[in-house]
C-alpha cells in the first residue's frame, strides 16, 4: 500500500486502511495486496532467486513492511 496510489484518498483515510491491513491480514486493500500475499510474494522470489542461483552468494532487498509480512507467514504470533 503506498498513499497516493489512489486520486482523492486522504491521508487519515489511508492510515485507517493499513492499519486495519495489519491487524486483518487476509484483507486486500483498495491499492495493493494482503499482508499474507505480499509475504507469500516475497517468500517466492527468495525461492525462485535461490533455486536460479544455487551455489552463490545474493542478496535480496526489500523494504520492512514486507519483511515483516514474510516473517509474519514464516512464525506463529506466540513466536
Amino acid at each position: 500500500m503506498n498513499w497516493g496510489n489512489i486520486p482523492g484518498q486522504t491521508f487519515e483515510k489511508f492510515l485507517k486502511e493499513w492499519e486495519y491491513s495489519n491487524t486483518h491480514r487476509y484483507f486486500e486493500p483498495e491499492a495493493g495486496v494482503s499482508s499474507v500475499k505480499a509475504g507469500q510474494n516475497a517468500l517466492n522470489v527468495i525461492l525462485e532467486v535461490s533455486a536460479s542461483f544455487p551455489d552463490s552468494n545474493t542478496v535480496i532487498v526489500t523494504h520492512g513492511g514486507v519483511i515483516c509480512d514474510l516473517l509474519r507467514n514464516l512464525f506463529s504470533e506466540a513466536e
